[in-house]
């Protein structure tokens, strides 16, 4: 009687340690993951691509010509996207831009960083405070220009760099590139948006993150990792 209360007794003890032993191998496990989203903290610079272009929603990018223009009708098929009603499977289903999800589909103005991996929001820029962001920006459309405005940014040095249409710079006309480049400063949550006509409203949007400068310590850890 008294041994089974004793066990009785540590019962809890133990689970309790096993418990705060398992939290300190996920609390470790997870401070030595590297978020690879983030421009890595020692890089003087990090680079992007936006290739822009318009694209309907709910249709599988065209590969190989497999498809009419411009491209597949994705259907919901057994919770996944499927080619039409059949169930055919698609050969690029990650190339769907659902938005809404309501048909027909919808024309928007979205960017990638290939012109078959266009998303919608656009690609999420992440770096550093200090760092230098890099991006080339290739305007795929047939007949409108684009300007990119980096929203929250000081520009400090660079007023050219603000990407507002007529006031800054003129539109990227299509099958032009044009390269951005600037200090990625203050720290905080921001976001990039088209700034020309009706392009962010769209669809062409996208984060843009700035955080604060490690300490060399941390800066040291990120590069052993």
């Amino acid at each position: 009687m008294e041994t089974n209360m004793r066990m009785g007794f540590w019962w809890p003890v133990v689970l309790l340690l096993l418990l705060f032993v398992g939290m300190a191998v996920e609390a470790n496990a997870n401070a030595n993951v590297v978020d690879q989203r983030v421009c890595p903290p020692q890089n003087a610079s990090c680079s992007y691509t936006f290739h822009v272009g318009q694209r309907l929603t709910l249709h599988a990018a065209k590969f190989n010509n497999t498809c009419g223009s411009p491209g597949c009708y994705a259907e919901s098929f057994n919770g996944s996207l499927a080619l039409g009603k059949d169930g055919e499977a698609l050969e690029h289903p990650e190339t769907v831009i659902t938005a809404d999800g309501l048909h027909p589909g919808r024309l928007v103005v979205v960017a990638g960083p290939q012109e078959l991996k266009q998303m919608l929001p656009g690609p999420a820029i992440e770096v550093y405070e200090g760092q230098e962001i890099v991006v080339d920006v290739i305007n795929d459309q047939l007949v409108e220009g684009v300007t990119i405005h980096w929203h929250g940014q000081d520009q400090r040095a660079t007023p050219w760099m603000d990407g507002v249409q007529d006031l800054t710079q003129c539109p990227i006309m299509p099958g032009v590139t044009m390269r951005y480049k600037f200090t990625a400063q203050p720290v905080g949550t921001h976001w990039w948006h088209s700034h020309s006509g009706m392009q962010r409203n769209d669809g062409l949007f996208g984060a843009l993150i700035v955080r604060p400068r490690p300490t060399e310590e941390e800066e040291e850890e990120a590069v052993i990792d």
